[in-house]
């Protein structure tokens, strides 16, 4: 092969490559920017639903909590909680139907959450993180609205079947 051709071809690698990249890049940024969020009292960090996975007649949610302040002192989302709060504070919804925390969710839900301080958001956004395992909606059911003590409901998690 000629150097011609060689660089001909280099530049139209080049040029897909690029192609991708664009294309690709309003797919990367949906994902999250779908993500559902709620704000905390504070309003200094935010409740993101990394996942909803309904398996095996349950529905585990995992949230993150990121700061949104340069600086975050942390925070108590909520704390002192009765084996009654587990019953009615903790739940998801859908088309009028309330599903609570599984017997295995009730074990594992932490009785308090404090969410961490972070001096420097560029460096240490997260600041806690928090799962629910919850008796799982019908399979019907694509989406949920979460509800948690100390924060605002959370709309329009989807699930995901496994």
């Amino acid at each position: 092969m000629s150097m011609q051709s060689l660089t001909s071809i280099r530049q139209i690698w080049l040029k897909t490559v690029m192609l991708c990249g664009l294309l690709l890049l309003p797919v990367l940024g949906v994902s999250a920017a779908e993500r559902p969020t709620a704000p905390t009292n504070s309003a200094n960090a935010e409740a993101q639903v990394m996942r909803a996975i309904r398996k095996d007649g349950e529905l585990k949610i995992d949230l993150r909590f990121e700061t949104t302040a340069d600086t975050f002192g942390g925070e108590i989302i909520y704390s002192g909680l009765t084996p009654n709060d587990l019953d009615t504070q903790f739940y998801i919804e859908a088309n009028g139907q309330r599903w609570p925390l599984s017997a295995a969710g009730k074990q594992k839900t932490p009785k308090e959450l404090r969410l961490n301080f972070s001096y420097d958001r560029k460096k240490n956004p997260r600041v806690g993180s928090w799962q629910g395992i919850f008796s799982a909606p019908p399979a019907e059911v694509a989406q949920v609205t979460l509800k948690l003590p100390g924060l605002p409901p959370i709309p329009s998690i989807a699930i995901v079947d496994r």
